[in-house]
């Protein structure tokens, strides 16, 4: 028995529809409520989120006058916690430091310090930010966002 194109597309499309529209509002059921975003509150950790990220970025001025951008992100999730920092040499263009580092481990609810392997990432009071990463002896307090 042959079937028509265009009847067998029509029966694909609809095919397509239903199980798209049954998806959406499986996925729709099982979403969280939402809740406004308030801070300090919502600084620190989510566990409960599947996928969670912060980032800071900024720059610096190196001992002999050079200037440097610096990009640090931490993503948790699934138990697993990677942070990747970059720093770009501004002056020559080019990445002077790129790592990541790869930890296990959940964080709690509305932790604010995340280590990851060697590499910290935190935030305090008043807005303020420190991030350290081994070989600089401390954890350093990044220039006010702009």
């Amino acid at each position: 028995m042959r079937v028509p194109i265009r009847r067998a597309c029509r029966v694909m499309a609809i095919a397509v529809l239903i199980v798209v529209a049954g998806a959406t509002a499986t996925s729709a059921a099982s979403l969280p409520a939402l809740t406004p975003v308030a801070f300090p509150r919502d600084h620190g950790a989510h566990p409960a989120f599947q996928v969670e990220w912060w980032y800071t970025a900024g720059t610096v001025a190196g001992a002999r006058g050079r200037d440097f951008f610096w990009f640090a992100t931490v993503w948790t999730g699934m138990g697993f916690r990677v942070a990747k920092i970059n720093v770009v040499d501004l002056q020559a263009d080019r990445i002077v430091l790129s790592r990541e580092y790869v930890a296990g481990g959940a964080l709690r609810p509305a932790q604010t310090r995340i280590q990851v392997g060697g590499f910290s990432l935190g935030w305090r009071p008043a807005g303020r930010r420190t991030a350290g990463a081994p070989g600089d002896g401390q954890a350093r307090r990044p220039p006010p966002a702009r």
